[in-house]
């Protein structure tokens, strides 16, 4: 039988069998994985250590520690998640979705709650990765935030949010999760900020009232209602409006949408685009 290397310890130490069993002892991710012909007497007697291969996959084939099969399993974690949330989710599914077997999801990851945290942060990273290359490049902060909210609106046809909103929910009960959550904020607002800053440092200005902080708090906040309600009701149509009028309010704050240009042109003695 598969059980992680912690488990196998705790058998050792809580023992009262009396008979022999062959257990294939799992390292944490990326380690070896031990089989071991041992005897329960009370006392522990290993009879015989030896190095194996990791479990085989449904494909036939196997893993290398550091091989592809990690981020193969991540994927199908987060599509399986998507698909029938947190609470109905299970190492079967994830397993099916990854064409591997159980035994393979513990070699790499151990549990299956270590499994979905990681599976959680490796989409919100990837996301996160994917907003900041949309952006990089840009000639002008308003350039920036057209790229950044037309990135986020292809982001969320793919329905990540279901995975974000999940992890939040429990983030109310599991001090882990909450940890989690917050650092997910945290990334988007790094994001943000960026922009706003670039602006700041091109001359820009933000209309009374706000500054740096309070409009990256209130760009999450209007995108974080609209990624939600997306997630819930998958109405297209709605969602762009929304997030068209979102943007063209940061914007607006920001005096960077055209007739706000053209009054600081005039007030600064130059031509306007009219």
């Amino acid at each position: 039988m598969y059980i992680p290397i912690t488990r196998f310890n705790q058998l050792i130490r809580k023992s009262t069998y009396h008979r022999a069993e062959t257990i294939t002892v799992l390292s944490p991710p990326g380690g070896a994985v031990r089989t071991r012909r041992v005897a329960f007497d009370n006392t522990l007697t290993t009879a015989a250590t030896a190095e194996t291969r990791p479990p085989m996959n449904t494909d036939g084939t196997t893993d290398a520690p550091d091989g592809g099969r990690r981020e193969q399993i991540l994927d199908a974690a987060r599509a399986a998640l998507i698909k029938v949330g947190y609470e109905k989710i299970t190492t079967r599914r994830i397993a099916e979705e990854a064409g591997v077997n159980i035994a393979t999801l513990h070699y790499h990851f151990g549990t299956k709650e270590a499994l979905l945290a990681e599976a959680v942060r490796h989409t919100m990273r990837r996301v996160q990765e994917r907003l900041r290359r949309a952006i990089e490049g840009a000639p002008s902060a308003s350039d920036a935030v057209e790229r950044v909210y037309a990135a986020i609106w292809q982001i969320m046809r793919e329905r990540p949010g279901v995975l974000r909103y999940d992890v939040t929910v429990r983030g109310f009960r599991d001090p882990a999760a909450r940890d989690d959550a917050l650092e997910i904020y945290d990334g988007y607002r790094r994001l943000m900020t960026g922009i706003v800053e670039r602006h700041l440092s091109e001359g820009g200005r933000l209309a009374s009232g706000f500054d740096s902080a309070a409009l990256t708090g209130y760009m999450l906040a209007t995108l974080d209602g609209i990624v939600l309600q997306y997630t819930l009701t998958g109405n297209d149509a709605a969602a762009r409006v929304s997030l068209e009028v979102s943007k063209r309010h940061a914007l607006d704050i920001m005096g960077l949408l055209p007739r706000n240009r053209d009054a600081d042109a005039a007030a600064a003695g130059r031509p306007t685009a009219g």
